[in-house]
């Protein structure tokens, strides 16, 4: 009996987890955006777009266009090269779109 539990754990500890990492994804939506300059307005390139709820990623294209995967209440962080971090809680406005 003890040997079958040794057996059996690890493929319990397993399965587990890949239960444990499905998602809901009839909550999540594309945020598109554009990144600018706020002082001189320009599109902003290569910034770093990045939500800290999903742990996944995406960086504007040359015109400063982005989409990310997003739910209601998500933080995305935009960074780039000599600029400051900008923090974004995603609201319930998403749904309003």
């Amino acid at each position: 009996m003890y040997r079958l539990i040794l057996v059996a754990f690890p493929f319990l500890l397993f399965f587990s987890q890949n239960l444990a990492g499905q998602s809901d994804n009839t909550r999540i939506k594309v945020f598109p955006g554009k990144v600018v300059d706020d002082s001189l307005g320009f599109a902003l390139p290569s910034v770093h777009i990045w939500n800290e709820s999903s742990r996944m990623g995406s960086i504007s294209n040359e015109s400063g266009e982005f989409g990310i995967h997003v739910i209601d209440q998500d933080t995305l962080v935009f960074s780039a090269i000599g600029y400051y971090s900008h923090v974004l809680v995603v609201s319930s406005l998403l749904d309003k779109r």
